[in-house]
């Protein structure tokens, strides 16, 4: 997953990595990653072909719908 985020712990640009704790919507808590732009301004916002990617693996993963439809009205890049 690294390698596909483009992470790399010794950058400063691309996405960094942070553990969090996350809330499952039948109120189990766990651990997991979040990949967040280190540089927002900067690197800007996701081309279409990735936010198709998570709109996809969002209804996947039987997310709730609005989220889903939330990410697919984002303005992407190009």
């Amino acid at each position: 997953m690294d390698r596909q985020e483009g992470y790399n712990p010794d950058s400063d640009r691309g996405y960094g990595k942070v553990e969090v704790d996350v809330k499952a919507y039948d109120g189990r808590t766990f651990k997991a990653w979040v990949y967040s732009a280190r540089n927002p301004a900067k690197e800007g916002r996701c081309s279409k072909r990735y936010l198709r990617v998570l709109v996809a693996g969002a209804t996947e993963a039987g997310l709730d719908p609005t989220y889903g439809d939330a990410l697919a009205q984002y303005p992407p890049t190009h």
